[in-house]
């Protein structure tokens, strides 16, 4: 599956550069594309980041072969740390809908953005804990089900989990976010995956789509039908932005320093202390890069100020960041990154490393695919990047500790397999 996920976020923006070369109209942008190249480019900054991770992963599989173990013991580590886990996710669900508020967008009477705004300092917590450590967890209980027996009992232990976290993400009341906590558990239980599990895995994420566009977004009818919408979503509004930053540099048309976005990587308060303030906004915008390519985009400062925000590419930062030089060194970087966790999530599953590679997997999903879908290098190095990373490591340690006081408890044994 994680080539799959790969070879998505790398050709759904190139085709909708090439439509935007056909003479598409980009809604990010507000205008409709004529040609100007950006095909091309584009394709040779996808086709290189491809070809650098395909070199860059090496051969894992062959470093040392499978770990052999006995399933008997899998099961029984699942249904312990599964268990735990449910009521995990079950308790932090209660206190995410009623003490936080996240009821209230169930029931419409506040929205998704209302709602993340009004949370202000206190949403580091929930965004935390929804976006890193409950996802990693489940992906560790979903690579122990990989070598488990597979019983029904165990099926349903993790398929509840599952079923919490979705309504966890789905509290947020933004559309992906409900299907993006449960990635990296998914991408671990289909590491290997065929074309037609993936072509089913692609139709529950469509089906699961429609059903938040008619939750949240029922007057998305008045622009087109939905399944119109999705595609220009995921194709022209994916490359609308990176086609307009290419136009502007094959005009000589200047951009903003982007060195400064990059000091965005110690976190917004230590960047106050230092005298910058949203205040003047201009400023602040200077020194995130999200803000600049929103504004490099043409959308009014105003407008950013309240939250607007865009999709770009490493390909759209690479042209600010440096010109064709930049591009060439964000398609290696991109490569690099793909190619070598791929290594790290293989090899920690051939030798029986699940955390390793539920947190590899939790990194890949949250961080690295999100930068080559929205660009923003500094959120791979991001302080609230090591605090995710250092507070899993102490949720799994809590889970470890509490397992084994379970573990001292006799376990019934699980259920048969269904026939």
């Amino acid at each position: 599956m994680y080539k799959y996920l790969v070879a998505l976020v790398l050709t759904t923006p190139w085709i909708g550069v090439f439509l935007l070369e056909g003479g598409e109209y980009g809604a990010t942008i507000g205008m409709y594309g004529y040609p100007n190249g950006a095909t091309i480019a584009y394709g040779c900054y996808a086709v290189t980041v491809a070809l650098v991770a395909w070199l860059a992963r090496g051969r894992p599989g062959r470093a040392r072969p499978a770990l052999q173990t006995d399933a008997r013991k899998i099961d029984a580590r699942l249904q312990v740390f599964g268990t735990n886990l449910l009521f995990v996710n079950a308790a932090f669900l209660v206190v995410f809908l009623f003490g936080f508020g996240a009821i209230q967008v169930w029931a419409g009477a506040v929205g998704k953005g209302e709602f993340r705004t009004e949370l202000g300092s206190f949403g580091a917590i929930p965004n935390l804990m929804a976006k890193f450590i409950l996802p990693a967890l489940l992906a560790y209980a979903a690579a122990l089900f990989r070598r488990s027996s597979k019983s029904t009992r165990l099926r349903w232990l993790l398929g509840a989990n599952f079923a919490l976290l979705f309504v966890i993400g789905a509290s947020w009341g933004f559309k992906t976010t409900a299907l993006i906590v449960l990635l990296p558990a998914i991408l671990l239980i289909y590491w290997r995956v065929t074309i037609f599990q993936m072509l089913r895995l692609v139709l529950l994420f469509v089906l699961a789509i429609v059903a938040f566009f008619y939750q949240y977004d029922v007057d998305v009818e008045t622009y087109a039908e939905v399944h119109t919408f999705l595609l220009t979503r995921i194709t022209v509004i994916q490359g609308d932005v990176s086609w307009l930053v290419w136009d502007k540099y094959i005009n000589d048309e200047e951009f903003p320093a982007y060195a400064p976005t990059l000091l965005a990587a110690v976190g917004d308060k230590v960047l106050t202390l230092f005298g910058l303030s949203r205040g003047e906004f201009y400023e602040w915008m200077l020194f995130h890069y999200d803000l600049m390519i929103t504004y490099i985009a043409g959308v009014p400062l105003d407008q950013i100020a309240d939250g607007h925000s865009i999709t770009a590419t490493p390909f759209s930062e690479g042209l600010v960041a440096g010109g064709v030089g930049g591009v060439a060194f964000f398609a290696l970087l991109g490569g690099l990154l793909v190619g070598r966790m791929y290594a790290f999530i293989e090899r920690s599953l051939r030798q029986g490393h699940e955390a390793r590679a539920a947190v590899g997997a939790s990194y890949f999903c949250f961080y690295i695919f999100a930068w080559l879908n929205g660009g923003a290098v500094v959120q791979l190095i991001h302080i609230s990047a090591w605090v995710a990373l250092l507070a899993t490591l102490f949720a799994f340690k809590a889970m470890q500790l509490l397992g084994r006081r379970t573990q001292a408890r006799p376990i019934p044994p699980a259920a048969p397999a269904a026939a």
